[in-house]
């Protein structure tokens, strides 16, 4: 499975001067929440995906396996490395499953504003053979 949104993000900038570096993580898109997310070393997030939310997940430091899964082909699905520096897309209707390998800093970015009344947050475990294809609410 090779889409757009299983490429890798990387910096789309770097400067440096007698200051400092300068990186650039993104500049497309309209992001409505930003966040800073901390995960100890061995822990997991996601075992989820979202109907309408496109996130960017960003790796400041540290490193997690990642597991996507495509909901609409359950069979299809990628697993790589997530290193500091390199990021990600994760469009509507994939999963995503992050197994942190060392403690770790990502930034979070959601196109839609997580609304915890009305979340767009479905489960979805990748290692789970019984979910199917139409057992997805759409």
């Amino acid at each position: 499975m090779q889409t757009e949104a299983f490429k890798p993000l990387k910096f789309y900038s770097k400067q440096t001067d007698s200051r400092g570096v300068f990186q650039g993580i993104i500049n497309q898109g309209t992001w409505q929440e930003v966040n800073v997310v901390h995960t100890k070393a061995f822990q997991m997030r996601g075992g989820h995906f979202h109907r309408h939310t496109t996130e960017v997940i960003f790796m400041m430091t540290g490193r997690a396996k990642v597991i996507l899964t495509q909901c609409d082909e359950a069979k299809q699905r990628v697993t790589f490395t997530l290193a500091e520096g390199e990021g990600l897309k994760i469009p509507p209707y994939t999963a995503h499953d992050f197994n942190y390998l060392e403690d770790s800093i990502h930034l979070q970015l959601l196109d839609l504003r997580f609304d915890p009344d009305e979340q767009d947050l479905f489960p979805f475990l990748s290692n789970s053979p019984s979910i199917q294809p139409e057992s997805i609410p759409t």
